[in-house]
């Protein structure tokens, strides 16, 4: 007898469980993928204040920050200089190390630090 694939030498055929349909194999991907994403953290009203007394010190200082933020399930840091403070918008503006500017929405913004 000859050796096929797939093929036990006593002719039976030999199943391969590895067989996965793509919208599984897709869930799957999608599954281990969501092992990584981080719920957004919600600040203390004493971390509030703290970062808004950061916020308007920064702005006044104009000096280097690292400004940690939550994106699309995950927490983010940047380091850049802060431009505006958008108190009806609720929005950061910060100018990068590539002097690009960069847009945050107040209730992303975990921490700012000063570099």
């Amino acid at each position: 007898m000859e050796n096929y694939p797939g093929l036990r030498n006593d002719g039976r055929k030999k199943w391969n469980s590895a067989f996965i349909l793509p919208e599984h194999r897709k869930r799957i991907a999608e599954f281990y993928l969501s092992q990584n994403d981080i719920p957004q953290p919600y600040l203390s009203s004493d971390e509030l204040e703290e970062l808004n007394y950061a916020v308007h010190q920064y702005l006044e200082e104009r000096c280097m920050i690292e400004l940690a933020y939550y994106r699309q399930k995950a927490v983010h840091r940047i380091k850049g200089t802060l431009i505006e403070c958008d108190l009806i918008k609720r929005i950061l503006t910060l100018m990068d190390l590539n002097e690009g500017m960069n847009y945050f929405p107040m209730r992303d913004i975990l921490s700012i630090e000063k570099h």
